[in-house]
């Protein structure tokens, strides 16, 4: 092989990038030229292909053409020294120390850097400034663009990314004017049929269904799906409300929407629905129960049955979940440890029994202040006072909004002075006339007040009745009812291994029950009725059993 041999690398890392990789091209073999090369390789990158540490691409042409130098080729040739690198003195080092480790190879720059007029070691630091120069670049654009991008956070506009589906994106030819988002009219009407259906009691499976067949796509061009559906008639762009990244104070991702001074989210797009009815249709989802896992054994339906205590019990031996064994009727038949040898069992009934009572004797014994009293009554009121509350809450909404409003206003009118007194008026007359009816119906309604008094009737059996007998109030409670109280006042029950054949002996003797903390009664109360055990991996586990 000659020493004339070269190679060209060229890279090209977005369109905003002006060095086209044809200009890079063009300077390198006329550069190759006048050193008298001959260029017998040329290795591009994919648009797009960034050389720097902040975003750290795999850059397969790169990593072939290092092979290759020294024995296809002796020249690497670059039109600059930031289109091979972008990461520093430590890449720049590395290069430096192939081109040293091969001999009769060299690296030329068409701008300044040729290795083989000095020597690679006496190039090594022109090329690590380079290499240098150009992270700092790179590092000062990165801090320019966030800058950029914090900055239109905080005006409310559209950063890009997938338009919602409702709204159609307006471009500019110009980039100096921002891309703004305004309201489809053929996606937000059936937007807004989709909410008054499912509101007055369509499934979202209809409603899915109606727009698949009627050729109504997503915003990707796929079909609908019930996530797909459910997902969008949840997010806060139906409202004009926009989401974006953000950071915590550990530096953690988060979500939260664009808000003002104040803290307020601000309405930055025509909003397709109103908030009471937006607010509505997400309440009425989230109180329907999805199917989300596939039939199993000890399920029917295809869909998870919860039993009373499911989740709560704990193998006292391995510190696994005691899962619920169910008959083909789908009742509970036991509580089962299933890594534990011989198996540690509890009868579902007798356990479910028993724990029951103790719970209502748990709850005779709070007092009307305690946190976990609180929490069950505000289980109870939601659940026999929806209505009430839900219409209590929807004019509490609208008032606090408008409130917020007059505040916000008379801010900037006696504080900033962006106002003058007669436009000032006019819009606190505005606020104040809307505002004055709510306050008035919610004069008219009933305080939700999440008081214990009706607990008493769980406890009010007397003599020798049975707490929770047949006749017992806590009887009468459905299902879901009675586990949504225990889970206020239990953590958990850590069930000892008993006889083995007999698993409904001394049972009271070998469960000890941990109840709720009181700081921790609404967290322990909202817990999925899939509740997980954490810690053990299925190997460790079976090690332990």
């Amino acid at each position: 092989m000659e020493n004339t041999a070269a190679a060209i690398y060229l890279r090209k890392s977005s369109e905003e990038d002006n060095h086209s990789r044809a200009d890079q091209l063009f300077d390198c073999e006329k550069r190759a030229e006048e050193l008298g090369l001959d260029v017998v390789a040329i290795y591009k990158e994919d648009d797009g292909v960034s050389a720097s540490h902040i975003t750290n691409h795999h850059r397969p042409e790169f990593e072939r053409c290092l092979e290759d130098l020294g024995t296809e080729f002796q020249t690497l040739m670059v039109w600059k020294l930031d289109r091979w690198t972008r990461k520093g003195a430590a890449e720049a080092a590395q290069l430096c120390d192939i081109i040293a480790a091969k001999p009769g190879t060299r690296l030329v720059d068409v701008k300044q850097i040729d290795s083989d007029i000095a020597g690679i070691e006496n190039s090594r630091m022109a090329i690590i400034f380079s290499a240098e120069q150009a992270r700092t670049e790179m590092v000062v654009l990165q801090e320019r663009l966030l800058r950029g991008k914090e900055a239109q956070r905080r005006r409310g506009e559209y950063l890009g990314g997938q338009v919602p589906f409702g709204l159609a994106a307006v471009r500019s030819l110009d980039k100096k004017v921002p891309t703004y988002l305004v309201i489809d009219p053929e996606a937000a009407a059936l937007i807004k049929e989709a909410a008054k259906m499912i509101l007055a009691g369509a499934t979202i499976g209809e409603i899915v269904k109606g727009w698949n067949n009627e050729g109504h796509k997503t915003g990707t061009g796929a079909h609908w799906s019930n996530t797909t559906l459910r997902r969008l008639m949840r997010m806060p762009h139906l409202v004009g409300l926009r989401r974006y990244m953000s950071k915590d104070e550990d530096g953690n991702e988060v979500e939260d929407y664009f808000r003002d001074e104040d803290g307020e989210p601000v309405v930055v797009t025509d909003p397709i629905l109103d908030m009471t009815t937006w607010r509505q249709v997400d309440q009425t989802l989230g109180k329907r129960k999805q199917v989300t896992r596939k039939s199993r054994k000890g399920t029917i339906g295809g869909g998870a049955q919860f039993s009373l205590l499911s989740g709560l019990l704990h193998c006292q031996g391995c510190g696994n979940t005691l899962v619920s064994q169910k008959r083909p009727s789908g009742q509970t038949d036991y509580y089962g440890c299933e890594y534990c040898k011989p198996r540690n069992a509890v009868p579902a009934p007798a356990i479910g029994t028993w724990i029951s009572r103790e719970v209502v004797g748990i709850i005779g014994s709070l007092t009307p202040d305690s946190p976990i009293a609180e929490e069950i009554g505000r289980r109870w009121s939601m659940q026999y006072r929806t209505s009430d509350i839900a219409h209590r809450n929807e004019i509490e909404e609208k008032a606090a909004e408008l409130t917020a409003s007059l505040k916000k206003l008379r801010k900037n009118h006696y504080v900033k002075g962006l106002m003058d007194d007669d436009e000032f008026e006019e819009y606190e007359a505005d606020i104040l006339a809307k505002l004055a009816p709510l306050e008035a119906e919610l004069a008219t309604l009933p305080e939700v007040t999440y008081n214990t008094n009706h607990l008493e009737d769980l406890v009010s059996c007397g003599g020798d009745e049975d707490p929770v007998g047949p006749e017992s109030p806590w009887a009468a409670l459905d299902l879901h009812v009675q586990r949504s109280i225990i889970k206020c006042v239990i953590d958990h029950v850590d069930v000892e291994a008993g006889i083995k054949g007999k698993p409904g002996e001394n049972l009271e003797a070998r469960c000890d029950i941990v109840v709720v903390e009181p700081e921790e009664a609404a967290e322990k109360a909202a817990r999925s009725d899939y509740i997980k055990r954490s810690g053990l991996t299925r190997k460790a586990k079976l090690a332990s059993a």
